[in-house]
């Protein structure tokens, strides 16, 4: 019935359309009339501004599409301007290279190749990417326009509209977004060149520190400039082989800014044409949302899961405490060994035969080279004021302060060559042990060349620089043992208005004398040479290495398996194998300059294709061994350190007990790795890489 209404009323339709419009019919009243009229505007007008915002998406599609283009181009400049930069590069490392292998062969004998390539900055490349392409977004995009929603076919009578800058929106894109992503291939390149153009400066150092030579070693020096450029040219083969292309590199970071600009400027325009809540939609953030709330759910679930297995242990403890359950059986180890010093710092003891080139660099001699001399500025720093308060005619006098091998003697040896150049400078070492008066009278006579009843007016008679080491070796702990050092500050008191008294001692010795002779009050200045920060040590390892010209590996640590080391990788906190190996060197060392040069020479593992391999320096366990260590044994390290170093007579003579006692104790010490022989001095000192141990089982029994 409907079908066959709905065909007859197509048929009568237009008849009664027909005579309607002739007959005039009666029409709409003039009230309804208007109110029809009014819609129909407003409605029109919607549709027009609708039809006005589809023509202007499709402009600014056009427009950002031209951009697109242009800023492509512009990208394709920058990237061709490194590339250039790339080929002087390795044109430059090519004649390096070249003049090695002539020189090698004997057949160079011109100067070094002076540096040639010049780099651009990653930022100053960066700012002009984006100025250029700014300046193309403003030239082809619109400053502003108006786009509506254009979702519903009949709208309501409230017409959204939003104004949106496109400009400024796609010029924010580039200053945010574009930016940084292109900064990033732009620092990739760079450090890609510069890493180059400083392996070239290490291949020139190296051949410069090479053949410096020392005089008197004729046979050694040859055979230290002939390992010096061949490492040198070993240096540059590795690095032409491992040289990278940076093109793709620095086009696809490019590609990644341009196309995340101009998403982000898409999503603005979606935005304003759709609404917040259909973008919300269309980015799907609904399913954003569960995804979220699902992770939530299973990181609870974990936690309750461990707060669950940790109760059920902390439960079987407390019954196993109580004696409500029987503890678990333990398993009896089949052997137990005594441990080594040595073995816990994972260290080789035997000897390795290490490249002339690295022996001369690491030699555990103190430094005479000014460029060696690492962190020391205020040291030098207050020895300059120092100086000038003497020559005032002020009384000063100087105490140089540290564990040893701490750099005391490098940083006189440097304070001597920097700022007492121009005086008359008289060095003295106490080598043996003084104890009396008389001793230090013929020490210090000897020294001067004169005679002893003349000494102080000698030391009165001109301006003048002493610089006495060793201090402690003038006392030895026992009733009548500090004679000589008292004689030593009342001779520095009587004459330090024209004679500039300088005195290394050891941290060890100066803490036990300070608290019997109030040591320090008889000096002005006091210099601390243990406040070296860990940055400075690697500095002065890192400096003696890269003139080796030797590429450094370091063994990667071993796996951390505990949840604090697993939540740290999680979070992205871990530790490169670089800094941990430095940061461990530190720690164990004690930022002594003579323990982590030996910590560092015995952790050497091999050398093999112009490659030094490093043994990872693991963190001791010292428990077990501080256990074992006796309370007399503790005595006798305390002794050692606060003398330097001790023979056994004199190890003897301070705990007055038989000389077959002490030697019986020294052993045992030299046994586990703690004493060893002193190279320059009579009797046993601490081992350089046992300094830590020692302390630590010193601290532990109030002795230190």
């Amino acid at each position: 019935r409907i079908l066959d209404a709905g065909e007859m009323l197509e048929k009568r339709l237009p008849e009664r359309l027909a005579g309607a419009l002739l007959s005039g019919g009666k029409g709409f009243s003039a009230k309804r009339l208007i109110k029809f009229r009014r819609r129909w505007q407003i409605f029109y007008g919607i549709w027009s501004a609708r039809q006005r915002a589809v023509t202007t998406e499709l402009e600014l599609e056009y427009s950002s599409g031209k951009l697109l283009e242009t800023t492509v181009g512009i990208s394709s400049k920058y990237v061709a301007s490194i590339d250039e930069e790339h080929s002087r590069i390795l044109a430059e490392l090519d004649k390096v290279h070249g003049w090695l292998v002539e020189r090698s062969l004997k057949k160079q004998m011109d100067p070094f190749p002076l540096p040639e390539a010049r780099l651009t900055a990653s930022e100053e490349r960066a700012a002009s990417w984006n100025r250029e392409v700014a300046a193309a977004a403003r030239a082809q995009l619109p400053r502003r326009v108006e786009l509506v929603e254009t979702g519903r076919i009949f709208p309501d009578r409230r017409l959204s509209r939003k104004l949106l800058e496109p400009e400024n929106c796609i010029t924010e894109s580039f200053g945010e977004i574009g930016r940084e992503t292109a900064l990033v291939g732009f620092r990739e390149a760079e450090e890609g060149h510069r890493a180059i153009i400083h392996e070239i400066e290490r291949a020139r150092e190296v051949v410069a520190y090479s053949l410096e030579g020392d005089v008197g070693e004729e046979e050694f020096d040859a055979q230290v400039a002939e390992e010096g450029i061949q490492n040198a040219v070993s240096l540059m083969d590795y690095q032409k082989q491992s040289v990278t292309d940076i093109h793709p590199v620095v086009e696809r970071r490019l590609a990644e800014a341009l196309a995340a600009s101009f998403y982000r400027f898409h999503l603005a325009v979606d935005e304003s044409r759709l609404g917040l809540y259909g973008y919300l939609v269309r980015q799907k953030g609904g399913r954003m949302f569960r995804a979220a709330v699902r992770s939530l759910y299973e990181q609870v679930k974990t936690g309750f899961r461990l707060a669950r297995d940790k109760g059920i242990a902390l439960r079987d403890r407390a019954l196993i405490a109580t004696g409500w359950a029987p503890p678990p059986t333990r398993a009896v180890e089949p052997v137990v060994r005594r441990e080594y010093l040595g073995e816990l710092l994972r260290l080789k003891v035997v000897p390795r035969e290490l490249p002339a080139l690295y022996k001369r660099l690491f030699r555990l001699t103190p430094v005479e080279d000014p460029r060696f001399l690492v962190g020391r500025d205020a040291e030098i720093g207050a020895m300059a004021q120092a100086r000038r308060q003497w020559e005032e005619g002020r009384p000063v006098s100087i105490l140089v302060a540290g564990a040893r091998g701490s750099g005391k003697t490098s940083l006189l040896n440097c304070a001597h060559m920097a700022i007492f150049n121009d005086l008359p400078v008289t060095n003295g070492q106490f080598s043996g042990r003084i104890t009396t008066p008389t001793e230090l009278y013929d020490f210090l006579a000897s020294l001067f060349q004169t005679g002893a009843d003349a000494l102080h007016s000698f030391l009165e008679s001109e301006k003048r620089v002493v610089i006495l080491e060793e201090v402690e070796r003038t006392f030895i702990r026992k009733i009548g043992g500090f004679r000589a050092l008292r004689t030593l500050l009342d001779l520095i008191a009587a004459t330090s208005k024209n004679t500039l008294w300088v005195l290394s001692i050891n941290q060890a010795a100066l803490n036990f004398i300070e608290n019997i002779l109030a040591f320090e009050e008889n000096f002005s200045h006091r210099i601390n040479a243990m406040a070296m920060a860990p940055d400075d040590l690697t500095e002065a390892l890192m400096i003696r290495h890269n003139l080796s010209g030797l590429r450094l590996q370091l063994m990667s640590p071993e796996p951390e398996n505990s949840r604090a080391d697993a939540v740290r990788r999680f979070l992205g906190l871990g530790k490169d194998p670089e800094r941990s190996y430095f940061e461990s060197l530190y720690r164990q060392s004690e930022g002594i300059f003579r323990s982590a040069f030996e910590l560092w020479l015995q952790s050497v593992d091999r050398i093999e294709g112009g490659v030094l391999y490093m043994l990872n320096p693991a963190e001791p366990e010292y428990g077990k061994m501080l256990s074992q260590l006796s309370l007399d044994d503790a005595f006798k390290l305390q002794a050692v350190l606060q003398h330097g170093s001790l023979t056994v007579e004199e190890t003897a003579q301070i705990f007055d007990e038989p000389v077959e006692s002490s030697t019986r104790c020294v052993d045992k010490l030299i046994a586990r790795d703690v004493l060893e022989k002193d190279p320059n001095f009579p009797g046993f000192r601490v081992r350089p890489s046992a300094g830590r141990f020692v302390r630590n089982a010193l601290y532990r029994r109030n002795m230190l």
